[in-house]
């Protein structure tokens, strides 16, 4: 007969992960980057396991035609740039910083041996793996299946489920048209006039360039269909 895990015991568990963590980052060499500014790109090999500080970083996939999709949208308290380190193969993506961002630098070999000592990591990363992944999925899918109004409201909601820290505000993200595109999976031209739709429908609100989520919840019905 399985026996139930104690409360006591859960919580020493995620005592201990939090301390391993922890000890993962801290005193480590940290940089800061601009907006706009390359992490790492794609085909290069990994050097160093990235924590955030401050800041939002993206990944980004560049087919051959040119144009670029995101796969990954990262904040403050995120590790990324772990799936190639794990699987021992060159970057598949470029990370490049969406808002000022300052990063802890965890050299590779040190993670490698942290990793070996404490196998609860391990699962930790594994566990990240499989929801990003999972988000990933359901991205390509909506970007293959839904409507253009569909994908922007989609993006939209995924930007405010990811960066919005404060529930009780409406959601405002500065954000360049071209970024929004990619993110959403359409045209820079498509996304604009979808855009316009939505701030006709007072979904949305554009405020000195920035997109204020003004009714999340018809945005939500939107993006949900």
């Amino acid at each position: 007969e399985a026996s139930m895990i104690s409360d006591d015991s859960l919580v020493a568990l995620h005592d201990h992960m939090t301390e391993e963590i922890n000890n993962l980052i801290k005193n480590r060499k940290t940089i800061r980057l601009a907006a706009k500014e390359i992490v790492y790109e794609e085909g290069k090999t990994p050097k160093f396991l990235y924590y955030i500080l401050s800041g939002k970083i993206k990944t980004t996939k560049t087919h051959e035609d040119g144009k670029s999709l995101v796969l990954g949208l990262y904040s403050a308290g995120d590790f990324f740039g772990y799936v190639a380190m794990l699987q021992e193969t060159r970057y598949m993506a470029t990370a490049t910083v969406m808002e000022d961002a300052e990063l802890a630098l965890i050299p590779r070999q040190e993670a490698e041996d942290i990793f070996n000592r404490t196998p609860l990591l391990i699962n930790r990363f594994v566990r990240m793996l499989a929801k990003n992944l999972t988000e990933k999925e359901n991205r390509m899918v909506g970007i293959a299946y839904d409507s253009l109004r569909e994908k922007v409201a989609r993006a939209l909601i995924n930007l405010d489920n990811k960066y919005n820290v404060d529930k009780r505000k409406p959601f405002e993200i500065s954000i360049s048209r071209d970024e929004l595109a990619s993110i959403a999976g359409t045209a820079t031209e498509s996304l604009i006039r979808t855009l316009s739709d939505f701030k006709t429908e007072k979904l949305i609100a554009i405020k000195k360039g920035n997109i204020l989520i003004t009714n999340s919840e018809k945005l939500s019905a939107i993006a949900s269909k």
